[in-house]
Parts: C-alpha cells; structure tokens; sequence
C-alpha cells in the first residue's frame, strides 16, 4: 500500500507554497471558535479575573499578568478568553509585530484583555498550539498585513480574513508532536538569543566603563589624583584642570528658520529630528537656498562642531552630541545648538566626554523639568568637564577610537548572529506549519 505521507502537492495558496499531500484543508472558523464565550459557568461577582492589556503580550509568545480584578469591577467590552485559547492582534503594527499568544498559564479561570485581540478556541481537530504557531509565523502574518482594512495606522486584520482563511492539518497527534517540537527547539534558540543580547548589554556596560576611566582618569593609573570637586567625575590627575564647556567656545542655538522655505536643493537646515545619538540622520528635502548661507553667517555650523540637541524627545534620556566630520556644514535650526572647538580643546576628546554615563547623568539633570524638557546653551556652557594637556587628549581619543571600534565590531558580530538565529526561527516555524519540514 502506498503512503501519501511525504509526498508533497501544490496549496494553491502563494503564502503556504506545498502542503504534504496527506494533510487535510480547512477554513480555521471550520475547526475553530472566534470569540468565544464562557466555558463554563459565568464568574461570580467576587470571583478574580487577570487584566491583560496589549503591553502585557510579548512578540514571542508570552502572557505577563501583572493585574487581577474581581469580575464585578472588570470594564464592559473586553476581550474575555482563558487557558488554550489563542490570541491574535488585529491592530498594526502589533500584528506585524508578532502580537499573540497561546494562553496556558492564567492564574485565574478568565481573563479580560484588549478589545484589539481576536479570540480563537481550537475544536477537537485542532491543537490550539499548533494555530498559535501557524498564525505567529511571519508568512500568515506577511498575508494577514496585505489584506488588513481601514485607515492608515488604523488598520486591522478582520475577523473575516481569519475565518476564511485557508488552513491545512495532518492528524490532530502530529499537530501536537509539531506544537511540542517547536516549543523545545524555539526555547532553545531564544535562550542562545538572549545570551547574545546579553553579551551586548555586558560589551556596552564596558564601553561605558572604559570612557568614563579615560576621560576622568587618564591612560596611566600610575599619576597622583586629586579631587576634581565635580561630583560625577571624582578625583582627577593633578595635571589636569577644570573647565566649563564656555572655556573652549560658545554654544550657538539655531535659527527659527521658516520651515514653507525649505527645498529640495541647496544647504541641507539641521533639525532636531536630525540628531540622534551619535549619528546624523537627515534627508535632502530639508534644505535652503545657497543665498542663506551669507544672510545668515552665524548659523552655519562648520566642519568639526559639535552638535548639541537642545530638546525632547532627543535629549529625554540624556545628552545628545554629535561630531561634524571634515566636509560637513550645515545650517542650523532651532532646537539644535552647536559649538565650534577652541584649539584649548581636542573635538573628539570632548565628544567622549559626553559620552559617559555619568557626564549623561549630570546632563540630564540639568533639564528644564517642564511638559517639554529643554536645556539652553547657557546651560550647556556652564557644564563642568576635567582636561588634560591638549596632547594628552589627543592620546586619550585615539585610544578610546580604538577600543570603542573593537567593541563595536564585537557588538556587530554578535547581532549578525542574532540575526541569523532569528531567521533560523521563523524559517523552522514556518516549515514546520506547512509540512515541509515533518517531526
């Protein structure tokens, strides 16, 4: 007798591609309950329900209940499910996002949660593990978000498009076998993952650290110390000096140009939506006529300044500074600062400085506490920094490039690897719920 098991044939569904030959086809409302009511008795007035809001729902897969109400004070409206239930977000981004769940660990019989969750309840054909898996895997996901409605950062996936869309099954023990396969090997992987993550944590704690030693300590622990009398930097070599950043020049705040002038053509206007940390992002759509440049001398930031955001959401969590390189100048609007280095002061040295956590920490509360956090160029200016000698900063920059792209590259090297785990992920998931790979 021959088997159909192994022998693949055409879905006819572009997303799905071969199915094997001996699964079965179905719409998921055929195996399947949406929206599901209680499984038993309705909870009592006092009875405990957990509250899982959208936040609460991780991209992988995971319920964090953090919140339980008795039943009688649960808001009208939300979104009931409990144990073996699937969740699935219907809003963007979170559905593209990977928004989801199978539910298998509540504390409580019910649960109540956002009114963005389609609710499905797999029948006796269908492992409720397996439908999480087949709708969390990013090829559904690619077909759900073609084939969401609404408006622009409103869309949703309908509870049609679910209904009717096309599932294929082998038996309900080998659904069972995949859904357990999968849990083992994506625990693995995702374990591998956060190792990784973690060792970029470990690498960026040590950037930090090697920063904060070199611009407050120097590259020789041999030298005497004193104390700075600056409290984020400590004790200091006792060559070095104390300065405020008005020491090596004036911060400039820029110009409120009128944003109708702009072009597609000229000298490209710095915004503040252009400083992010340690980079500059901009687009050549932003930009002045070449005219401003002489009307407006003062506002021209000229290679080698250092670029200072002067308000949220950049500099929310601390200082924000980037360095000009040797062909950049831009024209500067409101919002941003910029300061021109005295030859007192090594431009790189100073960006380090800024660099540190603490030298951030100290920044940060020097933020006008308002709606709106700012800080002024007078501010900024009045910041006190710790200075070697002019050729003690060179020293101390070139060895702190090296070091930062050493670990960078470690950094990078090990997201590559993220990466490709991730891939892996979703390509097994993927696999797995289309029958091309079988346990």
């Amino acid at each position: 007798m021959v088997s159909d098991k192994g022998v693949m044939q055409d879905s006819g569904v572009e997303w799905i591609g071969k199915i094997p030959r001996d699964w079965r086809k179905y719409r998921i409302k055929d195996i399947s309950e949406f929206s599901p009511t209680y499984s038993s008795d309705k909870p009592k007035l006092e009875d405990a329900c957990a509250i899982i809001p959208m936040e609460s729902v991780s991209n992988k897969g995971e319920l964090q209940v953090s919140k339980l109400q008795q039943y009688k004070d649960v808001i009208k409206g939300l979104t009931l499910f409990e144990n073996g239930d699937v969740i699935f977000a219907k809003i963007t981004p979170c559905m593209e996002n990977g928004k989801g769940a199978y539910v298998e660990t509540l504390p409580t019989q019910y649960a109540f949660g956002s009114t963005e969750f389609h609710v499905i309840r797999a029948t006796n054909e269908l492992s409720g593990k397996f439908l999480y898996y087949y709708t969390f895997n990013d090829a559904f996901r690619d077909y759900a978000a073609v084939n969401m409605t609404g408006a622009a950062g409103q869309k949703r996936v309908s509870t049609n498009f679910l209904k009717y869309t096309a599932i294929y099954l082998p038996e309900i023990s080998e659904q069972q076998k995949i859904a357990e396969y999968l849990d083992h090997h994506c625990a693995k992987l995702d374990k591998v993952i956060a190792l990784k993550q973690q060792q970029i944590k470990n690498l960026e704690a040590l950037r930090q650290s090697t920063i904060y030693h070199a611009v407050t300590k120097g590259l020789d622990d041999s030298v005497p110390l004193i104390d700075s009398g600056i409290e984020w930097v400590g004790n200091i070599p006792k060559s070095w000096r104390v300065n405020r950043i008005k020491d090596f020049g004036k911060v400039i705040g820029g110009f409120a140009f009128k944003s109708s002038n702009f072009c597609q053509k000229g000298t490209i206007v710095l915004k503040i939506s252009n400083v992010s940390h340690l980079s500059l992002k901009w687009d050549d759509t932003s930009c002045l006529p070449q005219s401003y440049v002489q009307a407006y001398p003062d506002y021209v930031a000229p290679p080698h300044s250092l670029i200072f955001a002067l308000t949220r959401p950049i500099i929310k969590a601390g200082i924000k500074t980037v360095k000009l390189s040797d062909n950049e100048s831009f024209l500067i609007n409101q919002r941003v600062g910029f300061l021109k280095p005295s030859k007192k002061i090594n431009s790189n040295f100073l960006i380090y400085v800024t660099q540190s956590s603490s030298f951030i920490a100290h920044f940060t509360n020097k933020i006008t506490l308002t709606i709106q956090p700012n800080i002024s160029t007078e501010q900024i200016e009045s910041i006190k920094v710790c200075c070697p000698p002019i050729e003690e900063q060179q020293d101390i920059a070139s060895f702190l490039d090296q070091e930062t792209q050493r670990l960078n590259t470690l950094k990078e090297n090990l997201n590559q690897q993220i990466n490709t785990l991730q891939a892996y992920k979703k390509s097994l998931i993927y696999e797995m719920v289309t029958g091309k790979k079988r346990v």
